[in-house]
């Protein structure tokens, strides 16, 4: 390829330059971004109909050079879409059922997210949640307990609660139940049963379109990772874990008013 001579606008307009010690990164390293107005060769014209042409969410990395995680995000929705502030005194109906959705973990973070459910307009918050890594069940339910307030809110956990835990040999759901969180009798299920991802995060995705689902924190991190990976590990971050197990909870399960 013929070197063209207007790259001279790299000195004209530096591109940005991350300090590698903010990130963690070693001391050899850096990250340099180029945007698409820095690229003279490209008029303001084209680059108008470049970006038309990529989803909302694709265009901070095809456009504006921002590093995307993962081969895409979980939800195609720009992030500023998805988050908004509101009162949980006051702007959720006092007849919304309440429910803490969890995901087990111990080497991968153990997360938790306190949702609440209006049925009658199909509202869905997620109020608060939390994650930790590396730790016992034991401090698990004392987290619980402090979300919500007292461990009076119905818990709603994966199917992989099922499985026995290495060193007793008891189920996880069981030795939660043992330590005083209020477990679900059965695990989450999706809507017609199952329990596989991708229906949650479409059933999530259709919610996020019509706007009815409000957050109070944001979703980037959030990303598919290798395609061959099972789609419980290419979600790659907690939150969506979390999230899409409290969604396949909350419409099957009559979880009792706060």
């Amino acid at each position: 390829m013929t070197p063209r001579r207007d790259c001279d606008y790299l000195r004209e307009a530096p591109p940005t330059r991350t300090s590698p010690r903010s990130h963690g990164y070693s001391a050899d390293r850096s990250d340099t971004r180029i945007e698409a107005h820095q690229a003279k060769h490209i008029s303001a014209e084209r680059r108008a109909q470049l970006e038309e042409n990529y989803l909302p969410h694709e265009r901070e990395a095809r456009i504006h050079g921002i590093p995307q995680l993962g081969i895409a995000r979980v939800f195609p929705f720009p992030i500023e879409t998805l988050v908004g502030t509101f009162n949980p005194d006051t702007d959720i109906k006092s007849w919304a059922r309440w429910v803490v959705g969890i995901d087990f973990g111990y080497g991968h973070p153990f997360a938790a997210a306190l949702c609440a459910w209006v049925n009658d307009t199909e509202e869905f918050y997620v109020v608060d949640g939390f994650r930790m890594e590396r730790a016992e069940a034991f401090y698990h339910v004392k987290r619980l307990a402090g979300l919500c307030h007292g461990l009076r809110i119905p818990i709603a956990w994966p199917h992989d609660g099922l499985q026995h835990e290495k060193g007793s040999g008891q189920q996880l759901a069981d030795i939660y139940k043992r330590l005083g969180a209020p477990m679900m009798a059965t695990h989450a299920e999706n809507h017609g049963g199952g329990f596989h991802t991708e229906p949650a995060i479409e059933e999530m995705c259709g919610y996020m379109k019509l706007g009815k689902i409000h957050n109070r924190e944001p979703y980037e991190r959030s990303h598919r990772g290798d395609p061959q990976l099972s789609p419980r590990r290419g979600l790659q971050d907690c939150a969506a874990a979390r999230r899409s197990d409290l969604c396949r909870s909350i419409r099957l399960h009559d979880a009792p008013e706060r």
